[in-house]
């Protein structure tokens, strides 16, 4: 078996029990959180995408700060309980299975590019850099990447 059908299984098995997101956090950190991402990101409306969403933990605060979203992830699992947790917060957040390291996505279509806990995982993780780059817009893009401890 490919080592990315391994990870995807393992990510559609932990889907379940996975918590690291939006639905663990107290009103205080979901705070914390969007002060930092807004400080990234400025106050103008940005598409941006969410690379290895997992259940949507940056996706659903982007989207709770006005910005278009699309939340991409291999586990179609994960996908799953992000937009259930979308659904349920009225936020609209455009989900797509794929794979962070070959994006289904035209040259600079974003304006941001984020990930979290993610560059660890990839079996090519320069290859997902070069991807992320890539869809990124030349005018102005960022890729804020939130790894390690």
């Amino acid at each position: 078996m490919d080592v990315k059908r391994q990870i995807q299984e393992y990510w559609d098995w932990r889907s379940s029990s996975y918590i690291n997101g939006v639905t663990g956090l107290v009103d205080e950190e979901r705070d914390i959180w969007k002060r930092y991402l807004s400080s990234c990101l400025g106050t103008q409306r940005l598409k941006v995408l969410d690379v290895g969403t997992g259940r949507g933990f940056l996706a659903l605060l982007l989207a709770e700060l006005g910005h278009e979203v699309t939340a991409v992830d291999i586990s179609q699992s994960m996908l799953d309980e992000a937009e259930k947790e979308a659904g349920s917060r009225g936020l609209d957040v455009k989900f797509m299975e794929c794979d962070a390291e070959n994006l289904p996505f035209h040259d600079e279509t974003f304006d941001i590019v984020v990930n979290k806990y993610l560059l660890w995982t990839l079996p090519e993780p320069d290859k997902a850099l070069s991807e992320w780059n890539r869809v990124l817009s030349s005018e102005n893009g960022k890729v804020i990447a939130i790894d390690g401890n």
